[in-house]
């Protein structure tokens, strides 16, 4: 489905480019919605953490135990680990103006004229060549229109500007699952996942890329690499339990499943797969459950 995404950070494919929640050949893209403003009337989230970095998990207590006190309980993001690498770039703010255009062309696009949509795009970018959500948000027009080549220099072009962008990349992916040229997925996302480590969703991404290209235990790697930054880190568990199902290996999956529902109860693809997991035992019944939640 190609529809507008509210805006949850971390767990939507573009809320403001902060997060693919789905990687795979039918991933659906969707709008970037309304960035940050600079207009000091509109609220903004103060406490969003920065990309690919995410607010400390509470510290795991044992069933049965009492939770062990925060100053034994070593967090990954305490840990040389957590902390390699270079710090991620910061993202400008739209102009005034650009911001204007920007939102009519979501209002547009909201009211299924892409053409109005496609026109307030191009004035968000003529008025600040910045404007790296106007140049996806165009993408992804592009691509609806069946442009894919289009597709692919708008989302070049956000991430010429945004060079962390995981929305334009997982655009860029998108296309080329689309096209079945996997190899071509791993030649988009492996420079941008090894220059910028400490986004993570770059880093599901690229994992992702790797097991589409049959390369299971690369892709496996490069998610529990994820995973030893941020152990609840869902995109890195869907890419594991998927490279666990490519390799039959069905209770390993459903195991990760089942501890990424516990973080994400209401992850959709979550509960795609594990219909695939009933579906592959037979059991139809909770499958058509699990594919309706």
């Amino acid at each position: 489905s190609q529809e507008l995404s509210s805006e949850t950070p971390e767990t939507s494919l573009s809320s403001g480019g902060e997060a693919p929640a789905s990687l795979g050949e039918e991933t659906g893209i969707a709008l970037a919605p309304e960035p940050p403003s600079p207009d000091p009337e509109i609220e903004t989230s103060e406490n969003t953490p920065p990309q690919g970095e995410r607010a400390r998990p509470n510290p795991p207590a044992e069933q049965g135990s009492a939770a062990a006190p925060e100053e034994a309980w070593q967090s990954p993001w305490e840990t040389p680990e957590a902390n390699r690498g270079r710090a991620l770039p910061t993202r400008p703010s739209m102009n005034a103006s650009a911001l204007r255009n920007y939102r009519q062309g979501l209002e547009a696009s909201a009211g299924n004229d892409d053409e109005a949509a496609r026109a307030f795009f191009e004035r968000s970018v003529d008025a600040d060549g910045q404007a790296y959500q106007a140049l996806y948000n165009l993408g992804i027009l592009a691509d609806r229109s069946g442009q894919e080549d289009s597709a692919l220099r708008y989302y070049a072009q956000a991430l010429r500007i945004q060079s962390d962008y995981e929305a334009a990349l997982l655009g860029i992916v998108t296309v080329h699952y689309r096209r079945r040229h996997f190899e071509d997925a791993v030649a988009a996302a492996e420079p941008l996942a090894r220059r910028w480590e400490r986004n993570l969703h770059l880093q599901a991404i690229y994992a992702d890329t790797l097991v589409h290209a049959n390369r299971i235990m690369d892709g496996t790697n490069t998610a529990r690499a994820a995973l030893r930054r941020d152990e609840r880190f869902v995109p890195a568990m869907l890419v594991l339990i998927k490279a666990n199902l490519r390799q039959q290996r069905n209770e390993l999956a459903q195991s990760i499943l089942e501890q990424a529902l516990g973080i994400e109860a209401d992850n959709p693809e979550l509960h795609f797969l594990r219909g695939e997991l009933y579906r592959d035992e037979g059991r139809l019944a909770p499958a058509l459950s699990s594919y309706r939640r």
